[in-house]
């Protein structure tokens, strides 16, 4: 107001609006300096946080954006640059990356702008989306039959890439084993008893994988092929023992007279056999191959009714096994088919001088 120095003094009022403009003298502020998220993996996208900066400015001073500065450089996030909505923009990949750390600006609008960040980080939880994979989709090995129980014949490992009980492998063997191996928790294959290869020569079998997720486990198999070598376990075994043979003493020289024949229940070498005589026998060979028996010499001299040979089977293992046999030759005599008189006598009187 305004008065003047007379008596009585003259007063007069005005009214002044003052009106304060607003400088840009505040920069955008976050609730925290740093937010910790988790997301599951897989998810389509989804909004995971909002984020908020306030800015105590006026007008475009205190008009906030935002963007997000570090810590994508795949672009697997997005943010309103207006809300400040953080999103994912595609299902997140745990076992690709597990974790990100991400930088977001918010920016006043204002002349010089102001701005501040703010880290954001995000862990991916994980879901049971991978099965357990072997290092080869079938697995050979040789064992030889003599080998003792719980010997390990085969070591498979299973990585699953995903955590925690989802990512912990434990295996099985199919009804394929037929009880004659078992698996541990750590893959190592060994066999229950003493296998035979007389009896079976090889095992086919599955290895499965399954995960220890809480539901829905996923598994994945591996074919095993345990093949079982031969040893030489088995002797030679003669056919017939004894073998009885009935010849003529007329039976002419080197023609077979017998056949001695062994078998091998093994393999190979093991399973190869050669005969002979366990001692020198006159007037008979026996071919080493075949087991066949050939007369070197006449019979018709011979004064025994009956020979008996030795014959020994060897296979070729090392070391080698053998069994001997028995061949027993009946001699028979033949029956004289010429002329014969009788044995009583007759006497006839002949005149001296008679005609012939």
């Amino acid at each position: 107001y305004a008065k003047d120095g007379g008596s009585p003094p003259n007063i007069a009022t005005v009214t002044v609006s003052i009106r304060i403009k607003d400088e840009n003298d505040n920069r955008p502020m976050f609730e925290k300096d740093v937010y910790e998220l988790q997301v599951p993996e897989n998810q389509e996208r989804v909004s995971i946080f909002t984020a908020k900066a306030t800015d105590k400015d006026a007008g475009e001073n205190g008009r906030v954006e935002y963007e997000i500065i570090g810590g994508d450089s795949s672009g697997h996030f997005w943010i309103d640059k207006k809300t400040g909505i953080l999103s994912t923009n595609s299902g997140l990949d745990r076992e690709s990356i597990s974790f990100y750390t991400l930088t977001i600006v918010a920016r006043d609008q204002g002349i010089p702008q102001h701005s501040s960040s703010v880290s954001v980080s995000v862990t991916v939880l994980d879901v049971n989306d991978n099965s357990p994979t072997f290092m080869d989709s079938s697995y050979s090995i040789d064992i030889p039959e003599n080998s003792a129980a719980s010997t390990v014949v085969l070591e498979v490992s299973a990585t699953d890439g995903d955590e925690g009980s989802n990512g912990e492998v434990l295996y099985y063997l199919s009804s394929d084993a037929q009880g004659m191996f078992h698996i541990d928790e750590m893959g190592k294959i060994s066999t229950v008893m003493s296998l035979d290869r007389e009896k079976q020569t090889s095992y086919t079998f599955l290895v499965r994988a399954v995960d220890s997720a809480p539901s829905d486990p996923r598994s994945s198999t591996t074919r095993v092929e345990v093949n079982v070598k031969d040893v030489n376990d088995n002797s030679p075994l003669f056919i017939t023992d004894p073998l009885i043979v009935n010849i003529s003493k007329l039976t002419p020289v080197n023609q077979i007279v017998a056949t001695m024949k062994a078998e091998d229940k093994d393999f190979g070498a093991n399973a190869s056999i050669f005969y002979r005589f366990s001692a020198v026998i006159s007037g008979f060979s026996i071919n080493s191959f075949t087991g066949e028996i050939r007369l070197l010499a006449s019979l018709s001299s011979m004064t025994q009714s009956e020979r008996t040979l030795f014959v020994v089977a060897t296979d070729q293992g090392s070391p080698s096994r053998s069994s001997t046999g028995v061949v027993i030759i009946y001699l028979r005599e033949e029956q004289y088919r010429g002329l014969r008189f009788r044995r009583s006598t007759s006497q006839i009187p002949l005149p001296e001088n008679s005609a012939p």
